[in-house]
């Protein structure tokens, strides 16, 4: 209880107005604690929502099982919509391309079905795929507006097993590519390292 500042009366903390003078309350809550379990509930509700008890009626009743949970429904909608879009979001931007979800983009199958010059017979997948472990294959548009295929693989190199990164930028207009990148671990290598190793690679199948 608390006493109105215009005329003194006794009046509950929650009141909006003074129920002798009128008198406005300038700091009233909009929430009142549940009588049973504590729950903070708004000045409106009947029930309340975490215990079910009865805000009228001398808080004698209990609230339907329906009108009890039904404030959790919109919570729970959103969450299942959030998870929906969650997993969605995963597959879009986390499965490379190329694995069994969804088809194979064709700039990936452009480079996985190309033989460097040297080795005619022998396309890159089936070298990659023989030479390295856990390969995965990726397109993606560069900064510069490149289209780029990022082909990545676990070997080893001089007994230590690293991820080899190379990158292959293509000109689909005039039908070929070549590669542009290469790293150990998300180091770059040379240009000679680069060329040592594909020949490894092919020599190697």
């Amino acid at each position: 209880m608390t006493n109105c500042p215009g005329c003194g009366e006794m009046i509950n903390e929650g009141a909006k107005v003074c129920p002798r003078c009128g008198r406005q309350m300038a700091n009233y809550s909009t929430q009142f604690p549940c009588p049973r379990c504590g729950e903070l509930l708004d000045y409106y509700e009947r029930f309340c929502h975490r215990c079910g008890l009865s805000m009228v009626n001398g808080y004698s009743e209990e609230a339907p099982e329906e009108e009890r949970h039904s404030s959790f429904r919109p919570i729970l909608i959103i969450l299942i919509v959030l998870g929906i879009v969650g997993v969605t979001c995963y597959l879009i931007f986390n499965t490379p391309l190329g694995s069994k979800v969804g088809v194979e983009d064709e700039h990936v199958t452009f480079v996985k079905n190309g033989s460097p010059i040297s080795y005619p017979d022998i396309t890159y997948d089936e070298a990659f795929s023989a030479f390295f472990s856990d390969t995965s294959w990726e397109y993606f548009v560069s900064d510069k507006g490149l289209d780029v295929v990022e082909f990545n693989g676990d070997c080893l190199y001089y007994d230590s097993e690293i991820t080899v990164t190379i990158q292959f930028v293509l000109d689909m207009k005039n039908g070929t590519f070549e590669m542009e990148y290469v790293a150990f671990n998300d180091v770059p290598q040379s240009v000679l390292m680069s060329y040592a190793l594909i020949t490894k690679v092919f020599e190697s199948y």
